[in-house]
């Protein structure tokens, strides 16, 4: 009866642990990286922004779909990395007495700036050890964590104790909010057939369009692309012939 109950256990206890394995939204937070070279790291990030298929100039939001999608052709390349993510005090009480701020290349934000509570991009790792953030939608180069954050900055009224980083697996494609509040310390979302990732790049680079056809518009006519439901319906229609030109 003993060993019955003993060999019962050790059975559970395997399958609890298969179940473990193959659920994707517990992966682990201890990311392994490939170490290369600062030029490896260059060229990467020359090759991702390269990539047709994801709008960089349209950094009005998506920008977790633009990370996993660039973390995808990262790991299709053999290279080990990770996702840098960037917070704003107050994501877990959705109050934001400071916000990130880049120029707006486009000139739709207020005041020709956006303002971000968040941001992720990918990060590799230099084999001299230092984390590098690859960010086409703000760099050219690589660039550290430090001068990531100091290009969302660009008022220089945040400081480092009103923001936060986390390196997270690039598997993850988002957090879990609750009446949005942030809730970063439980299991994140993944994206594994990319439904998300291809809705918000096409949403992206069909903003994109819209205003690159309307650069000489009204102000007002220019701002219907801060939001891609209020675009014309005309090019709301091109999502779904969009959604099939991805690589995954």
């Amino acid at each position: 009866m003993h060993k019955i109950f003993i060999w019962s256990f050790t059975a559970v206890a395997c399958l609890f642990k298969i179940w473990m394995m193959d659920d994707r939204t517990k992966l682990s937070d201890d990311v392994i990286f490939s170490k290369i070279s600062e030029t490896a790291a260059q060229a990467l990030l020359d090759s991702l922004a390269g990539l047709d298929y994801i709008e960089f100039r349209f950094a009005n939001n998506h920008c977790e779909d633009r990370a996993h999608a660039m973390s995808y052709e990262i790991a299709q390349q053999g290279i080990q990395a990770g996702k840098a993510w960037i917070f704003v005090r107050g994501i877990f009480k959705n109050q934001y007495p400071k916000v990130l701020k880049i120029h707006d290349a486009n000139k739709i934000g207020k005041n020709d700036l956006l303002t971000w509570k968040y941001h992720v991009a990918p990060v590799v790792m230099s084999d001299k050890g230092d984390t590098l953030v690859l960010d086409p939608s703000l760099c050219e180069t690589p660039v550290t964590l430090k001068e990531w954050f100091y290009k969302m900055n660009v008022k220089n009224d945040v400081a480092w104790n009103e923001i936060f980083f986390l390196i997270k697996d690039w598997k993850y494609q988002s957090y879990k909010t609750k009446n949005k509040q942030a809730r970063l310390f439980e299991s994140w979302k993944t994206d594994e057939d990319f439904y998300w990732t291809k809705k918000g790049l096409c949403e992206g680079k069909i903003c994109q369009q819209y205003l690159d056809e309307h650069s000489e518009a009204p102000d007002s006519i220019r701002a219907k692309a801060k939001k891609f439901k209020d675009l014309p319906k005309s090019y709301q229609k091109q999502k779904k012939e969009c959604s099939k030109r991805f690589p995954f």
